[in-house]
């Protein structure tokens, strides 16, 4: 009676927090300017999306998240008071707990870079820094959808040459109101205007926002870039040789 009572307490606990995700995410939409209907329409806008519709688009990550929980549920509730002695049943209970691992450490891992740009933004709070981190990323994907042209079909597509030269002017506007000093997700090796730096990769990101984070922050990054983001990479991708998380 005492375990019934405790395992309701704790699913109880349990969908209140996600709950809880939820309700926090609406009270923060709330203050944005952005609609449903308007995140969707300006998703490719240039020069116009700025901090509440990226915003937006992070509330998306967290419900997304709660959403996984939610479904991985069923693997807690019950964990296995008998663990199986044969070979085969040993296996299969590994491989499960392999399965719920790997899904936790792949949002881990997308909660850890959103975090870290979040900290680093907290430098350059400014719409058209937004704008202009947004239109990078979507310049680095359009680049390697060009590259994979060049490589397998020796041939350009001029939909993703033409969507290129768009970006890169519109990076170009963008540069008029902000200093590439300040773009922390550049490469500082070689920055250069109208869309012609490279982006700076997760480590030196995490680098530069450790000193920016709170101790809360710090604590729930990890204490190094190992612990934050190599070893949930680890084991979502494929490690057959490698280290056991």
């Amino acid at each position: 009676m005492r375990q019934t009572h405790d395992k309701n307490a704790i699913a109880i606990a349990e969908k209140e927090s996600l709950g809880l995700l939820i309700r926090g995410a609406d009270e923060l939409r709330s203050v944005l300017r952005v609609s449903e209907s308007g995140f969707n329409f300006m998703s490719r806008a240039h020069n116009l999306r700025g901090r509440d519709h990226y915003l937006y688009a992070i509330l998306d990550q967290i419900e997304q998240v709660m959403m996984a929980l939610n479904l991985s549920q069923d693997w807690f509730e019950d964990p296995p008071t008998d663990p199986p002695t044969d070979d085969i049943g040993r296996r299969l209970l590994r491989n499960s707990f392999s399965v719920v691992e790997r899904e936790q450490f792949l949002h881990i891992r997308r909660l850890t870079e959103i975090l870290v740009d979040l900290i680093n933004f907290s430098q350059t709070n400014s719409n058209v820094h937004y704008d202009h981190y947004l239109l990078y990323k979507e310049l680095a994907e359009h680049q390697r959808r060009k590259l994979d042209f060049d490589r397998y079909f020796n041939c350009d597509n001029l939909n993703t040459v033409s969507a290129i030269d768009l970006t890169k002017r519109s990076i170009g506007e963008a540069e008029k109101k902000l200093q590439l000093a300040d773009c922390w997700y550049l490469d500082s090796r070689n920055r250069k205007p109208r869309g012609n730096s490279q982006l700076a990769s997760f480590k030196v990101c995490f680098d530069n926002a450790l000193p920016y984070a709170t101790k809360a922050e710090r604590l729930v990054l990890g204490l190094y870039y190992g612990q934050a983001y190599r070893e949930p990479s680890q084991s979502i991708h494929l490690n057959i040789g490698g280290l056991r998380s």
